[in-house]
């Protein structure tokens, strides 16, 4: 006796690359920051971190979703950036922290403006608000690196912490924990 069956086929999407940023940024901001916890969706000033803010919305995507489960919500391209960039650093050591601090939380706050999707582009956001004879060969250098990279095949999260890695090596405060 034959048992008729039936084949079921099971499909993975390969993630987004949205999705893809937002793990990565996760991980780097768990780097720099231990204690950071991806905003949950809804939640968090805007309902989402993301790029380079750091964490970006769970699964990707922007808050409030849209479209079928598992259906990556469309991106609209008339979100605007709000709140006011950071402030412009000099070059004084005593001030890195607080230019990087708000750096990120213009970022967290703007984390579904479509141009700062680009961490390349957020690189080079950056480096216009560091200006000054102290900083002008360092932001030469990294501007060109940057004029180096592919913006059609933007290398995630490796060129924010790029970023962050060279500008703390350079401008932190190494005598901090020694004032305290």
């Amino acid at each position: 006796m034959t048992v008729p069956t039936e084949t079921v086929a099971f499909t993975v999407a390969a993630p987004t690359k949205e999705e893809q940023v937002t793990k990565a940024f996760g991980k780097a901001m768990k780097k720099y920051n231990p204690s950071y916890q991806p905003p949950t969706r809804g939640g968090g000033l805007s309902g989402g971190g993301g790029p380079p803010g750091g964490g970006g919305p769970p699964g990707g995507g922007s808050p409030g979703g849209g479209g079928a489960p598992g259906q990556a919500p469309a991106v609209n391209p008339d979100v605007r950036p709000i709140g006011a960039p950071p402030s412009i650093f000099h070059g004084d050591r005593a001030l890195a922290d607080n230019f990087l601090d708000e750096l990120k939380l213009y970022f967290q706050v703007n984390w579904a403006v479509p141009n700062y999707q680009s961490f390349i582009t957020c690189a080079a956001f950056a480096l216009m608000y560091i200006k000054g004879d102290e900083v002008v060969g360092w932001v030469r250098d990294f501007g060109k690196f940057l004029g180096s990279l592919d913006p059609t095949n933007d290398n995630g999260a490796i060129v924010w912490e790029h970023f962050l890695n060279s500008f703390q090596e350079r401008f932190q405060d190494s005598t901090k924990e020694n004032q305290a």
